[in-house]
């Protein structure tokens, strides 16, 4: 996966206002990403070592700002600050040029499976890890805009059973109200959930669980968590 020789460059255009059709047609259309691919490109010694600094420095700041942060706004402005120094990645709405763009998330992609590689090698590592990048996504996640979101839980094929108004009534019965009216709901595997369940934020019926869209970030951290934990155990 991981060579010494200097990585090959694409060839991009160097104007910003080109940039979202030759990303989208990038092996990196979109800045946020659950690492489901191995890189396979080559990286240089110096990238290695800078991109697994600097990934660390990310995690440990997510580390030190959910002991200190005092409240959730001073926790955000912390990871911010931290990853705006050490690993940005900006939108495609943004005014860098393409080729900054697509070296952001380059640097993003291969800093994670460096780390992955890096944290595999005992428990306490693996939990760690698995964690911290559990948080880095939540927090990527929580600040992107709504196209981004429904980017990424395309691209990660979270098995969404939607529920027609019909089915609703069906099978919630007097629960329905429980949401708002017009709210669309996924029936999934309370197993999937259960953080959601524990906080008594979605209702149970007969084993499955009925999660409004405006949840369905828990989905999907929950499936980058066993996905990521498997990954790590191998």
């Amino acid at each position: 996966m991981f060579n010494q020789r200097a990585p090959k460059r694409e060839t991009l255009l160097g104007d910003a206002a080109a940039a979202p059709e030759v990303v989208r047609r990038s092996r990196y259309p979109s800045r946020l990403t659950v690492y489901s691919d191995a890189p396979d490109l080559e990286v240089s010694i110096e990238e290695f070592e800078t991109f697994a600094l600097d990934r660390l420095q990310v995690l440990r700041a997510i580390e030190d700002a959910q002991l200190r942060a005092k409240g959730e706004d001073d926790m955000r402005k912390r990871v911010n600050e931290a990853l705006e120094k050490h690993l940005p990645t900006h939108t495609n709405r943004s005014k860098l040029a393409p080729r900054q763009l697509l070296n952001e998330r380059r640097k993003d992609h291969v800093s994670h499976f460096i780390l992955r590689l890096a944290f595999s090698r005992t428990e306490e590592l693996r939990a760690w890890f698995l964690r911290y990048e559990c948080a880095l996504l939540k927090h990527r996640f929580r600040d992107a805009d709504s196209a981004e979101k429904q980017e990424l839980l395309a691209a990660a094929r979270l098995r969404l059973t939607p529920l027609s108004p019909a089915a609703r009534d069906d099978r919630l019965g007097d629960a329905a109200a429980f949401y708002a009216a017009q709210e669309q709901l996924f029936e999934v595997d309370f197993e999937r959930v259960f953080d959601l369940v524990s906080r008594l934020q979605v209702v149970v019926r007969v084993g499955k669980a009925y999660v409004p869209q405006s949840e369905v970030a828990t989905l999907l951290l929950h499936e980058f968590r066993l996905g990521l934990a498997r990954a790590l155990a191998v």
